[in-house]
C-alpha cells in the first residue's frame, strides 16, 4: 500500500512515496522535472496522491454577495481566493486567483501535474474525495498540533515557529511532528528531510495520504460547490506538544534515535 506526496516548485518537483506494507520511504535521488516526476510517481503506482498546490482556479464564489450572505461568510477583503483559503486563513502570493495568469508559476506547475494525474485516471478530490488532492504543508503540520472550528473558519491551538531556514527552530518543529506520525508505520524518517524543506513537505504529504486512507483526516472545502479543497489531519498527533517541548530543550529529531533514516521559492 502506497502513498505519495509532491512538492511543488516552478521547475522542479519532489515526491516521496511511503510504503506503509513494507515499512519504507521512497525518494527519487535528486529533485525531477515535472515529466520525470510523473514517469517515477507511476512507476511507485500509489494508491492516492497528495499535491501541494491548488488543482484549479477559483471559481469567484467570495466574489458573489449571495454565496456569502447563504454560508455566513464575513470577507473585508481578498475576495480573489479559493473558499478553502478564506476558511483557513490563506491570502496574499498564496491565494489561487481566478486568472490563470496571476497565480504564481509554481501554482501553474501544479495544476498541470494535477492534470496529467487526472488524464491516468487518479480522481480529483474538490471536496466530494478522491485518490488525488491538495495538502498545504504549513496547515498540515499545523493540524497535527490540533484545530478549532470557529463557524467555517479553521483555527489553530497552537502555531508552529516559521519554517526557514532549513534546521530553524520551526524546520525542527516540523520535523519531529513528521517522525512521530511516521511511527504510526514503523517508518523512519529519511535523513533527506533535516537537510530540505521541500522533501520535508513532500513526505508530510506522503503521510497525509496514508492517514486519509484509515479515515484519519478533514477536507475544507467550499461548502455547496466544487471549488477546491484542502486535506489535514483531523485529530491532533498523540505525543504532538511532547515532541515540540523536547525540540524547544534541543533535543531536535535530526538524529538516529529520534526516528530518522540515513542513507524553491514557495514557502506554503
Amino acid at each position: 500500500m502506497r502513498f505519495c506526496g509532491v512538492d511543488v516548485g516552478h521547475r522542479l518537483l519532489y515526491p516521496a512515496v511511503l510504503d506503509v506494507r513494507e515499512r519504507r520511504l521512497a525518494m527519487p535521488r535528486l529533485a525531477l522535472r515535472p515529466a520525470e516526476a510523473v514517469e517515477w510517481i507511476e512507476e511507485s503506482a500509489p494508491l492516492a496522491i497528495a499535491i501541494d498546490s491548488p488543482a484549479r482556479l477559483n471559481r469567484g464564489l467570495l466574489a458573489r454577495a449571495r454565496y456569502r450572505a447563504r454560508h455566513e461568510i464575513e470577507l473585508k477583503s481578498g475576495a480573489d481566493r479559493r473558499v478553502c483559503e478564506w476558511r483557513l486563513g490563506i491570502g496574499g502570493c498564496y491565494s489561487t486567483r481566478a486568472r490563470l495568469g496571476d497565480c504564481q508559476p509554481w501554482m501553474r506547475t501544479g495544476m498541470d501535474l494535477f492534470a496529467a494525474f487526472e488524464e491516468r485516471g487518479f480522481d480529483l478530490d474538490t471536496g466530494a474525495g478522491g485518490s488525488l488532492f491538495e495538502i498545504h504543508p504549513t496547515y498540515g503540520f499545523r493540524s497535527l498540533v490540533g484545530i478549532e472550528r470557529r463557524g467555517l473558519r479553521v483555527v489553530w491551538c497552537r502555531r508552529l515557529a516559521p519554517k526557514r531556514p532549513a534546521g530553524s527552530l520551526g524546520h525542527l518543529q516540523r520535523l519531529g511532528l513528521l517522525a512521530a506520525l511516521l511511527r504510526r508505520w514503523r517508518v523512519r524518517l529519511d535523513c533527506r528531510a533535516a537537510t530540505s524543506l521541500d522533501w520535508t513537505d513532500a513526505i508530510l504529504g506522503a503521510a497525509l495520504a496514508a492517514l486519509r486512507a484509515e479515515g484519519g483526516t478533514l477536507s475544507v472545502d467550499a461548502p455547496g460547490d466544487a471549488e477546491g479543497a484542502i486535506v489535514l489531519a483531523a485529530f491532533p498527533l498523540p505525543g504532538a506538544e511532547a515532541v515540540l517541548r523536547a525540540v524547544a530543550r534541543g533535543a531536535g529529531p535530526a538524529g538516529p534515535a529520534k526516528g530518522v533514516e540515513r542513507g524553491s521559492q514557495k514557502a506554503r
